[in-house]
């Protein structure tokens, strides 16, 4: 059997208004000087204490069901618990239904708008909420940002790589020039270079 889709807003307007809660099963014939069978009832306090006024509409209210487990149901989802359980689930809704955009565009302005997610994006795009519920969305936004840092470790990951072999070759590398001496007049440019290059890698200015 298939469930039909829930209508939110209908529920709250019949909870809200119903007659106020708490509502309580009771047995109507309990403390009879007869022996009756029990009568199952559902009744809010209001009927069994009334306070309101003359001038006043009672509030009161009395289900005559029969069944005790179907006493107790009714009771257990009295207007206040259903109005309860309608906020959490329409919060709930919130994150995990996908909510229709509307979208507007003024002149001058060359982007769109989404009111419902407020979110801006080029004429010839969508909204990134387009179709996703705030859950889904969240989850794309985070294997994004998963997979930059995927992409980020990869990168330092071959530029380290990168150093350790500029340092081998640097090492493999005679220190001292072998065709001109410290005291040459002429310099060695090559071995200057390797000398600059050995301070960067050292963090040296």
């Amino acid at each position: 059997m298939t469930t039909p889709p829930l209508d939110l807003p209908a529920l709250r307007e019949i909870a809200s208004a119903a007659t106020p809660g708490p509502w309580e099963a009771y047995d109507a014939n309990e403390g009879m000087d007869r022996a009756y069978s029990p009568m199952w009832c559902v009744a809010n306090e209001e009927f069994h204490n009334p306070t309101t006024g003359d001038d006043e509409d009672w509030m009161g209210v009395e289900i005559h069901v029969g069944d005790k487990a179907d006493s107790d149901h009714i009771a257990a989802f009295d207007p206040p618990t259903v109005l309860a359980l309608l906020d959490r689930v329409e919060a709930a809704e919130l994150w995990t239904v996908a909510h229709p955009c509307q979208v507007s565009h003024e002149q001058p302005y060359d982007f769109k708008w989404c009111e419902t997610h407020d979110r801006t994006f080029p004429l010839d795009g969508d909204c990134d909420h387009k179709g996703k519920s705030a859950l889904q969305w969240q989850d794309g936004r985070e294997q994004e940002q998963r997979a930059r840092a995927l992409r980020a470790e990869a990168r330092a990951e071959a530029a380290e790589a990168k150093v350790a072999a500029v340092r081998e070759a640097l090492e493999a590398h005679p220190k001292a020039c072998d065709r001109h001496t410290e005291d040459d007049p002429i310099k060695c440019g090559w071995k200057r270079a390797v000398a600059d290059v050995t301070r960067a890698l050292d963090g040296g200015a």
